[in-house]
């Protein structure tokens, strides 16, 4: 006999943002709940684990019942899988906001000390097509074809192959 699997579902609020940058929640008992692609303030129906890992419960999302003014549309068709780029779904100015948080965050105790100024987060001219260093992964499929890709977002580290991707400079530089 097959035990069915218990399926808890519950609808979350995103709360903030982790330092990895994984939307956070908190249920009724105040478990911590980390879902992949979610931005802060969307209202969201949840598949959650069972099981606790450190305290932390995963999740993922099962529909946005109320998107998030912050929330924007990738432009990237990976992704929903792909690990390259994790706020693409997120408003650039959010994004920048968010990380000027992380910075005072981290480095409060320093600047409590040192009185030290923080300065904005300088926005970048080019949101896209910036990077001039990738990490790729070599992995191959089922079928032993051989492809060059990122790792995915499930943590894994298995690779998907890319069609296409936004982060890197058009003309890559050449290795030598």
């Amino acid at each position: 006999m097959i035990a069915e699997k218990k399926v808890i579902i519950k609808e979350l609020t995103i709360e903030k943002f982790s330092q990895k940058g994984k939307a956070i929640a908190f249920d009724e008992k105040k478990n911590k709940i980390v879902i992949t692609n979610a931005v802060v303030k969307d209202v969201i129906l949840a598949e959650l684990n069972k099981k606790k890992r450190k305290g932390i419960i995963k999740g993922r999302i099962l529909e946005i019942l109320k998107p998030s003014i912050y929330r924007d549309n990738p432009k990237c068709i990976h992704f929903d899988i792909c690990g390259g780029c994790i706020w693409q779904n997120i408003k650039y100015l959010s994004q920048l906001e968010q990380k000027q948080f992380f910075l005072i965050d981290t480095f409060q105790d320093f600047i409590n000390k040192t009185n030290v100024e923080v300065h904005p987060i300088v926005k970048s001219k080019n949101i896209f097509e910036y990077r001039n260093k990738m990490e790729f992964s070599f992995s191959q499929n089922r079928k032993k074809t051989k492809f060059l890709g990122l790792i995915m977002k499930r943590g894994d580290r298995k690779s998907t192959r890319l069609n296409s991707s936004h982060i890197p400079l058009s003309r890559m530089p050449s290795s030598a």
